[in-house]
């Protein structure tokens, strides 16, 4: 049986158990509401497959049922689970299958294992005992939804039921300007955001599949909307905020606020008293990271003052103080407080530092350091999607493994594996399932073959075995990646002047592609393309992700196809012949970009399609024009 995340424990018995044309659910009469749920549940998985089934209940001396579900308060002591709230025990008997636990979340995650055992094809199942448990409490996503795509209700809603299918418990979603905040209308009125209604019937969805909805907004850095707007562009670090064009790279590398201005933290505190109520969670992440501007502009006087690090810590305190005031437990990114370790123990112990390291080569240094500092934290990789229209597989696959086995050594509460959408958030969530599927099956248990997760993860959510290693493969084509080109275009358009202060990056990302390697990426991800072609017609289950995928390889040929005009053109390099001839080159981008636009908006509001089309109608513009100039 191929379950994710794998069982702790799979004893194997005698017999077989075989399914029938009707089966039924039977609850026992220690089972409720939220029981029944489950049960429901198991019953769609029932149904998708076409099988009849029927929920019933009955008194413990009269069970019928094919699977028979109960809450047992003493399955803990009798199996030496004290400490396991999450536990749950599956007995497979050639005449019925039983799922006890102590309580909802139990019943819970055994359905969920369940309903891939009977979801794997076979009609008849070895006889088995199953004991199950976490290894971590906590077992997180964060989902960016702020610089890209504000996801419709229901498409949420379906990554809900994709958390719970990995027993996944905590989500969050990061937000800086795509919620209606009082008073702000300027910044969010035209952006599609998230609304109040949309938390709260979200927030009820986690809460019945057993997840943690946790709100999550910037509060220090990443406010560029808010400090570009006219009314509150004052209380940016940096001067000249406002009346700016747009810019991905500015929206990413800027736009901390003015801690010195005493209006700075009453507007922050706003944010958070008209976010906060939505949530039922009993924690609120204010973020804080990449305050790459601290100190540098109107602060710069009183940061010197007192140092940076002091001054990063009191404006943090002041948050961790309206986030307590309001009866919440404050999280917060630990990429700035931890090159001041010696300021750690100045943060109340109950505060939950959030510690990330995206690297694929990630030390356990910071792990370590919040370890001995005695302070609550969560380890925290990523799905590496955010500047890319294919997740980069290997990488992601590389940095999970190795922050999950951190977290495991030095005693971190929880795992969060991050979803970023830096520029545009131009990939689809199905990219980032490999990612978030490993994260869930190493932070419920790390002792697994990590050698053969890869075409797991594949099989049971793709139903196929080759789907992520063609994912994986299409990734490493990206020898452009989308945030370079928008570098690329931002810079010749002067949007930014980060290419033009930094000039080694023009050379460390722009100048080290080859033609040679331009042309082989494009005729791989030709191939890979075609591949996925044939896959989708061969299973109806993933259809739309692949769908998706076939996008994604088609614009990465085409970006690196791009590339070799931009290299000739821009660069002066000489290219001994084009992959395409630069009109068709702009027709194909224009063919791609209105698919594009019809999947995201399946799953997404309008929200930032926009940039999108207007980037790659630039795109078009500068290869007709053929002079290497855009408009």
């Amino acid at each position: 049986m191929n379950i994710l995340p794998k069982p702790r424990v799979m004893e194997k018995l005698n017999g077989e158990f075989l399914f029938k044309s009707h089966m039924s659910i039977e609850l026992d009469t220690s089972c409720g509401e939220r029981e029944l749920y489950s049960a429901k549940i198991l019953k769609c998985g029932f149904e998708e497959l076409e099988v009849d089934c029927s929920i019933i209940k009955s008194l413990p001396n009269r069970a019928v049922g094919d699977i028979r579900i109960k809450i047992e308060k003493e399955m803990q002591q009798t199996q030496n689970l004290e400490n396991e709230e999450e536990a749950y025990i599956i007995e497979i008997k050639e005449e019925y299958i039983s799922l006890i636990a102590t309580n909802s979340k139990g019943i819970f995650y055994g359905v969920q294992t369940l309903k891939q055992i009977i979801q794997s094809g076979a009609r008849r199942i070895s006889c088995a005992k199953i004991i199950d448990y976490p290894e971590f409490k906590v077992r997180g996503f964060y989902h960016d939804i702020t610089r890209g795509k504000v996801p419709t209700l229901e498409t949420l809603k379906g990554i809900v039921d994709d958390l719970a299918k990995y027993k996944i418990n905590q989500f969050q979603l990061y937000v800086e300007h795509v919620f209606p905040f009082r008073g702000h209308e300027e910044v969010w009125a035209h952006k599609d955001p998230i609304t109040p209604e949309e938390i709260l019937e979200l927030d009820k969805y986690c809460m019945d599949n057993h997840i943690e909805l946790v709100p999550s907004i910037a509060t220090f850095g990443h406010l560029y909307h808010l400090l570009s707007s006219e009314h509150f562009g004052h209380l940016c670090e940096l001067e000249g905020s406002k009346g700016k064009g747009f810019s991905w790279v500015d929206r990413m590398r800027h736009h901390t606020i003015d801690i010195s201005n005493s209006d700075s933290i009453k507007v922050i505190e706003g944010m958070i008293e008209d976010y906060l109520p939505l949530f039922t969670s009993n924690k609120f992440n204010i973020c804080c990271d990449e305050t790459f501007d601290l100190g540098k502009g109107r602060s710069k006087g009183y940061v010197e003052e007192i140092g940076k690090g002091r001054a990063y810590l009191d404006f943090l305190n002041k948050l961790i103080h309206i986030v307590k005031r309001n009866g919440k437990t404050p999280m917060f990114w630990g990429d700035i407080i931890l090159n001041y370790p010696e300021l750690l123990n100045e943060i109340s112990e109950d505060v939950i530092c959030l510690n990330w390291n995206y690297s694929p080569e990630a030390t356990n240094s910071s792990t370590k350091t919040l370890s001995e500092s005695k302070r609550k934290f969560y380890t925290c990789p990523a799905v590496w999607g955010w500047d890319r229209f294919m997740n980069d597989i290997k990488g992601s696959f590389s940095n999970i493994k190795k922050m999950v086995s951190y977290g495991k050594e030095f005693g971190a509460e929880g795992v969060l594996c991050t979803d970023w959408g830096d520029y545009g958030h131009v990939n689809s969530y199905a990219s980032s399932k490999p990612g978030m599927i490993l994260s869930a099956a190493l932070s419920w248990n790390s002792d697994l073959n990590i050698e053969t997760l890869e075409s797991q993860i594949s099989e049971v959510e793709f139903g196929d075995r080759d789907i992520v290693s063609l994912m994986k493969e299409l990734g490493e084509q990206q020898y452009v990646s989308f945030m370079e080109i928008v570098w690329w275009m931002e810079n010749k358009k002067k949007k930014t002047t980060l290419l033009m202060e930094r000039p080694e990056l023009i050379e460390k990302y722009m100048l080290n592609k080859s033609e040679e390697e331009l042309k082989q990426s494009y005729s791989a991800a030709v191939k890979i393309e075609e591949v996925f072609k044939d896959k989708m017609y061969e299973h109806s289950k993933c259809r739309e992700d692949i769908k998706s995928f076939i996008l994604s390889a088609r614009v990465v040929g085409l970006l690196n196809s791009l590339y070799l005009y931009i290299k000739e053109w821009d660069f002066n390099e000489k290219v001994d012949g084009f992959i395409h001839d630069n009109e068709e080159l702009a027709t194909l981008f224009e063919k791609w970009l209105n698919e594009y636009k019809e999947i995201w908006r399946k799953d997404n509001k309008e929200s930032e399609l926009y940039r999108i089309e207007e980037f790659f109608i630039e795109v078009c513009i500068y290869l007709r024009r053929g002079d290497g100039k855009v408009c």
